[in-house]
């Protein structure tokens, strides 16, 4: 069974302030994950190394995942309890003794002695084939930290037509722990010795450097190296191929509208199912896709 100690308020502030130099679940991932997969709410490990050495606070994230994850939680544990898990809320957390600044606080206990975590997502295509990267890396570093063996991640998928809950067993990684670990390790020396990692290129690396280095207008640069080229030409390419993606979804949405008349659940012979709002957005055609489940 897990150590688990009992979070006071004062105590919670203090582990998740981003000033801090906890690492908790909800960060430890970005210290692994390149910023082209990272989920867009997790700081860059260069923002909130900023932040820890007290040169540029971190802006609260305002993640619309993060929020209705947090308000529906206790339904996440409600669910998993009326599919016979017995599951227990907890407002606790679990921290290394020979790292005391390696903490982790999972959502749920099973009797089992399992942690968990629950999740509510907002984009259900992430989680098509499973749990998504970053949160089976969260759930590692809680087993981790909670000295565990085995866990469950928990997905609860919300619309207006429907509630489901999903779980999937996750087993103890000790190749990848190793790998936060060292990560995580080598974040806090940087940090020891008054340093950042370098800035990488993510949204939240970008708003940060702005906030202590500003643009100078009329300052000039030029970026040597065939990678600065590749990028360039890359990032050309993409646009092109969003323009024309962005025609292509018109042109299929459009075909779909006139033929589906009043229908508001829709169906193919490919087994795909989407649903047509009753009201369309503007004036418009608009359809959610569920889930394929």
């Amino acid at each position: 069974m897990a150590q688990l100690h009992p979070y006071t308020p004062d105590l919670f502030a203090q582990m998740h302030d981003p000033r801090s130099r906890y690492i908790g679940a909800s960060f430890v991932p970005a210290l692994l994950l390149p910023a082209e997969i990272r989920p867009a709410f997790m700081p860059a490990p260069y923002a909130r190394a900023l932040a820890i050495l007290g040169k540029r606070d971190l802006p609260e994230p305002d993640s619309m995942e993060v929020v209705r994850g947090k308000d529906l939680e206790p339904a996440t544990i409600n669910q998993l309890q009326r599919h016979g898990f017995e599951a227990r809320h907890l407002n606790h957390y679990c921290q290394r003794a020979d790292q005391p600044y390696f903490i982790a606080s999972p959502d749920f206990e099973l009797a089992d002695g399992r942690l968990g975590e629950g999740k509510v997502p907002v984009q259900w295509e992430a989680w098509i084939n499973g749990p998504p990267l970053h949160v089976q890396l969260q759930a590692l570093w809680q087993m981790y930290c909670g000295e565990t063996s085995n866990h469950l991640i928990s997905a609860l998928f919300v619309d207006q037509y429907s509630i489901e809950l999903k779980w999937w067993p996750l087993a103890r990684r000790d190749d990848v722990i190793r790998l936060l670990v060292d990560a995580a390790t080598r974040f806090l020396d940087l940090i020891d010795a008054g340093k950042t990692p370098d800035p990488d290129a993510s949204a939240s690396s970008y708003r940060a450097l702005q906030a202590v280095m500003p643009v100078d207008p009329t300052e000039q640069i030029t970026l040597t190296g065939l990678e600065a080229v590749e990028r360039l030409l890359a990032w050309k390419q993409a646009k092109l191929d969003r323009l024309a993606a962005e025609r292509t979804e018109e042109a299929s949405k459009y075909w779909f509208a006139s033929r589906i008349g009043s229908a508001g659940i829709v169906s193919t012979d490919g087994g795909e199912l989407f649903r047509s709002k009753v009201e369309p957005k503007g004036k418009e055609p608009y359809f959610k896709w569920n889930l394929p489940r």
